[in-house]
């Protein structure tokens, strides 16, 4: 420890509780992207520090335990711990070479946030409460960290006031020792896990869970039972078919969680008997989903949710689910982004959309297609760019209005795109 304890020389710290490769990263009060001093270990760089969890610890050269204080002036715990009057806010922990975060005799003011990067929790139910304290616990969030052992060694009682929780799993996550490999024996105890955490965080209001597994770990009535409290749920897989949450889901949600504002499912309602290419729908602050078919159908329960004020749908090779539309129109995809975005400004309870913005990706080029003048000045040239982008809104005289990429083709000229819709847009 010398030649860190050298480093560390002017730093009122003091660090002989640190693991020979670990570092310390001090982040300001109330500072979301600031330059950070890095106390760096030998052979380490100064860097410029994020507090974004993928970007504070983005290289495994770096394993720190980053500390956001409460006050502004440096953090002196280890130093001389005050618990009234300082508290951690944030805790990052990243596996680096072979080292981790053991115990130094002193316990952790209370903590907010604990995040876990690559890391391997190491402390053991015996040594919990002597090293952390969880009495004003807020978020955990957990990224290629080993989800059942935290679980098995945090009781479950310093879990209770969770707020947010956030897991982004593979299936070795969710390995236990005692499990050994036996992959039904890891998915009932990564699910046992899973529902205590639910039952027991009773004021839990996001819930986000990106895993190829999350549908055998993650039963919907567990969802279904946070009800009122719960305010962002995703969840997510890789796999290039997606694990579909049950359309019945989707239809109950805005009875059974009526507050949640930011919704992130994959979703397939496809008719067995037609085939489309995939729609990806994704809204800012509101809503995302995988969808094949049946899109009205869908959009329609989006337009239920009287919460929600933003939507942005990402469209993948065409905008055309109206086959009337496809036949009739020589421009397919504005006309389709059209036709979706009047249904749901006409359809929206409550308070209207403040903007609803499609995009295109894989947009094909209409055999009728030219390059006007204001397309050459906005995509830099005369080639044809699969993206597309269209926005719309009601405006103060309750007209529809939309904007973005114009009509192409021969219906370019004397397109207003302004069209009134009436009080429709208002019905509850």
């Amino acid at each position: 420890m010398s030649s860190l304890q050298s480093l560390l020389s002017s730093a009122p710290i003091s660090t002989e509780h640190l693991p020979p490769n670990a570092g310390i990263l001090m982040l300001p009060k109330k500072t979301c992207v600031a330059r950070s001093r890095v106390l760096p270990t030998p052979g380490q760089a100064r860097h410029r520090a994020h507090s974004r969890f993928q970007k504070d610890l983005s290289k495994e050269t770096h394993n720190s335990l980053c500390i956001r204080p409460a006050k502004k002036t440096k953090y002196h715990a280890f130093a001389d711990p005050k618990p009234k009057s300082e508290a951690l806010l944030t805790v990052i922990l990243s596996c680096g070479r072979q080292s981790e975060l053991v115990s130094c005799g002193r316990r952790f003011p209370p903590l907010k946030k604990l995040k876990l990067f690559v890391y391997k929790w190491v402390t053991s139910v015996e040594d919990f409460s002597p090293m952390w304290d969880f009495s004003d616990f807020r978020c955990l969030s957990m990224m290629s960290s080993n989800f059942c052992k935290l679980m098995s060694s945090v009781p479950i009682d310093s879990l209770t006031e969770l707020r947010t929780f956030y897991l982004n799993a593979t299936f070795y996550d969710f390995f236990d020792a005692h499990d050994a490999d036996d992959e039904d024996c890891r998915t009932a105890t990564a699910q046992k896990f899973l529902v205590s955490l639910l039952e027991s965080c009773k004021h839990l209001e996001s819930l986000k869970i990106e895993s190829n597994q999350w549908q055998e770990i993650l039963p919907v009535s567990s969802i279904a039972k946070l009800g009122t409290r719960l305010r962002k749920l995703r969840l997510r897989s890789d796999r290039s078919e997606a694990s579909l949450v049950p359309k019945q889901f989707l239809l109950d949600t805005p009875d059974l969680c009526p507050d949640i504002f930011d919704l992130d499912l994959e979703l397939d309602v496809a008719s067995p008997s037609v085939s489309y290419p995939h729609v990806i729908v994704s809204f800012s602050d509101t809503f995302s989903l995988l969808v094949v078919l049946q899109l009205y159908g869908y959009l329609s329960v989006l337009t239920r949710s009287k919460s929600l004020s933003d939507i942005n749908p990402w469209l993948q090779g065409s905008t055309t689910i109206d086959d009337e539309v496809g036949k009739q129109s020589t421009n397919p995809n504005y006309d389709g982004a059209a036709s979706m975005m009047r249904f749901l400004h006409t359809h929206k309870c409550g308070k209207p959309f403040y903007m609803v913005r499609t995009r295109l990706f894989g947009a094909k080029q209409p055999a009728n297609w030219r390059p006007t003048p204001e397309y050459i000045e906005t995509h830099g040239g005369e080639e044809w760019s699969s993206r597309r982008d269209f926005k719309s809104r009601i405006n103060v005289r309750d007209a529809y209005e939309q904007w973005g990429d114009e009509r192409v083709g021969e219906l370019a000229e004397g397109h207003t795109g302004t069209s009134e819709v009436g009080e429709t847009n208002n019905a509850e």
